[in-house]
């Protein structure tokens, strides 16, 4: 994860990285945020795929449950 945070003396952002893993684990501290910061935790690409299969098998199977044969 990122945090974009805006530097006041320049419009600029300037970004620092957080593990947010480590955070929840209590292995570092929390980052606090302020006022006008972004924080970006970027998309699992796995997981997105593996929801997109699952729910094509569940519309998949649903269609095949309520199909009659004339």
């Amino acid at each position: 994860a990122r945090i974009l945070r805006l530097k006041r003396e320049a419009d600029q952002r300037e970004e620092l990285q957080v593990d947010v893993k480590d955070v929840l684990n209590g292995k570092k501290p929390d980052v606090a945020l302020q006022g006008d910061d972004i924080l970006f935790i970027p998309g699992s690409t796995g997981k997105k795929a593996a929801l997109r299969t699952l729910e094509a098998a569940i519309q998949t199977g649903t269609g095949m449950a309520i199909w009659r044969v004339p």
